[in-house]
């Protein structure tokens, strides 16, 4: 007896819990389980922050990238060449004009348009005519092109009013029709208007007082004695249907982007979601 009591523990043991003692597999399964949970957990924090930071881009990207602006035409200088004024008893007025059209595009993408013209008016008569050739305006840069044309003013009282005041106002308009790529991948259909109003001194014979009139404005009067500018015309309507077109835009981009990442995302983590029942 006294034997036995020496081999005793002199500390008493600690109850097992549930009745029961856990087992070495149990407790590694159960380490296994909560690790797995853990990362389960941290893997989806990264996806939500993931998912935030890309939307800010995407509407980052959205609000410069894919806001298509309309291209600017314009003139931008005028040369003279053979420049004949009649007497004023017989008013008459011709010249050559060495003109430098720019078209302007401030978009990401290149700006291919058409065939057009541009026409030069003087009152309500057409005087002259310049044919602008199809091309392309590359992204964010300014495309310019040179072209000669024979101006013929018509002999009328106007005429001789506007050469005893030493200016003639002369007017150019055009209509450039094309199309704005981005990423060849969104085509979108733009076209510019163009109307110019000048001013040729016929005592320096020189190009003075160009008021540039683009999109949303209107041209001067065609009537005698011309006008002084443009007139402002805001119209809602157009500006409501460009912001359509911004937001739809945005979300065929946001969509493709998101289903191409949730599917390299599943590709990636999906291991990581795999766990033992």
């Amino acid at each position: 007896m006294a034997e036995n009591k020496e081999q005793q523990s002199p500390y008493p043991l600690a109850p097992a819990a549930n009745g029961y003692a856990r087992s070495d597999t149990e407790s590694a399964y159960h380490d296994a389980r909560e690790l797995r949970k853990r990362k389960r957990k941290k893997c989806l924090l990264y996806i939500v922050l993931f998912v935030v930071f890309q939307t800010g881009i995407i509407l980052l990207f959205a609000l410069t990238v894919m806001n298509i602006r309309t291209p600017k035409f314009r003139v931008r200088s005028a040369a003279f060449e053979n420049f004949n004024v009649g007497p004023p008893t017989n008013p008459s007025f011709s010249l050559r004009i060495n003109a430098e059209f720019g078209i302007k595009n401030t978009n990401f993408g290149h700006f291919k348009y058409q065939n057009s013209a541009v026409y030069f008016i003087y009152g309500s008569v057409k005087v002259g005519e310049v044919v602008v050739q199809k091309a392309r305006a590359k992204a964010r840069s300014t495309r310019k092109f040179n072209a000669a044309v024979e101006l013929s003013f018509p002999e009328n009282s106007q005429l001789r009013n506007d050469l005893n005041s030493g200016f003639v106002r002369l007017i150019s308009q055009s209509k450039l029709r094309g199309k704005v790529e981005l990423m060849k991948v969104l085509k979108k259909n733009k076209s510019t208007d163009m109307n110019c109003s000048m001013d040729i001194v016929t005592a320096t014979q020189q190009l003075t007082n160009i008021v540039f009139c683009v999109l949303m404005f209107l041209p001067p009067p065609a009537a005698a004695g011309g006008g002084d500018g443009c007139t402002l015309r805001f119209d809602a309507h157009l500006f409501g249907l460009s912001l359509s077109n911004i937001f739809l835009d945005f979300h065929y981009l946001y969509c493709r982007i998101i289903l191409s990442s949730m599917v390299k995302i599943r590709i990636i983590l999906g291991p990581l979601f795999i766990f033992e029942s």
